[in-house]
């Protein structure tokens, strides 16, 4: 049971209180203040089901809320929404961070613990994941169809997203970034680099990554340098290559702690660069 905090800006929701259910499905909260709330189901050890606000619904502003009074009980039936069966071949990853007026934080700082949805556009089923330290979330084994990215963080709306296609042809989908700022969710490309040639000429994989990376350069350049850099700048990798004769290039970044990097090729005529996720 999340109370709506109507003195914050924009309005949030705090979590107050759970219950669990019982042996018929049946739940109660006795003695609640008198406020404004919102329910959720959270399923446990249910993969067939994901999260769903009172009274059937992902999407926290199309959640009915309840006027509680102290002498009354709170026990609305919750219709669960089914989970998307993930058995397929395609993949989706990006990040989510927070901007410099969406958690009054001087510069984008990740965001960990935001729940993201994958939506099947067709079907109208999801499935849930939550994104880690490093703002990153994942969704893999995702079968074909339509589908779009939602995010669940209640007081704030979400304005854009990502709409794609898994089929045969198109099964991995990176870098689908999301910014929180001036009270809103959005898709920004803001830990994707722009500067030199384009990202999509540099295929990297896997990505994510166990620490084994996969380089395929778009040209054959004999000597360049490769680098990795972190979120903050800092190089944390670092090879020169001399005499290499075809485009692909393995690097092995095993000893580099998880999180999100930029894969950088260079040589004195040409920049390449991507994102990388290190698991």
């Amino acid at each position: 049971m999340y109370q709506k905090n109507s003195t914050a800006s924009p309005n949030t929701y705090s979590l107050v209180a759970t219950a669990n259910i019982d042996g018929s499905n049946a739940y109660v909260f006795n003695g609640v203040a008198d406020a404004q709330y919102l329910l959720r189901s959270v399923p446990v050890n249910m993969p067939d089901i994901v999260a769903t606000y009172f009274p059937n619904h992902i999407d926290w502003t199309a959640a009915t809320e309840i006027n509680s009074d102290p002498i009354l009980s709170i026990n609305k039936d919750i219709t669960p929404i089914t989970s998307i069966s993930l058995n397929g071949v395609g993949s989706v990853n990006g990040a989510i961070g927070w901007g410099p007026n969406g958690f009054t934080k001087a510069s984008i700082v990740m965001a960990d613990g935001v729940e993201v949805f994958l939506k099947n556009t067709d079907l109208n089923t999801y499935a849930q994941a939550i994104t880690d330290m490093n703002g990153v979330f994942e969704f893999i084994s995702i079968p074909d169809g339509n589908y779009q990215i939602v995010i669940n963080l209640p007081g704030y709306t979400q304005i854009s997203s990502y709409d794609f296609i898994v089929n045969t042809q198109d099964t991995d989908f990176s870098d689908l970034d999301f910014l929180i700022d001036d009270n809103q969710i959005f898709k920004s490309g803001f830990l994707t680099t722009s500067s030199g040639k384009s990202i999509e000429e540099l295929v990297v994989y896997p990505n994510p990554t166990n620490g084994e990376l996969f380089i395929r350069i778009p040209e054959v350049i004999t000597d360049f340098n490769v680098s990795i850099f972190n979120q903050l700048g800092q190089n944390v990798w670092e090879r020169n290559v001399t005499n290499h004769v075809n485009q692909n290039y393995f690097a092995d970044i095993s000893n580099v702690e998880n999180g999100v990097y930029f894969v950088t090729v260079q040589n004195d005529k040409s920049v390449y660069k991507i994102k990388v996720i290190k698991r």
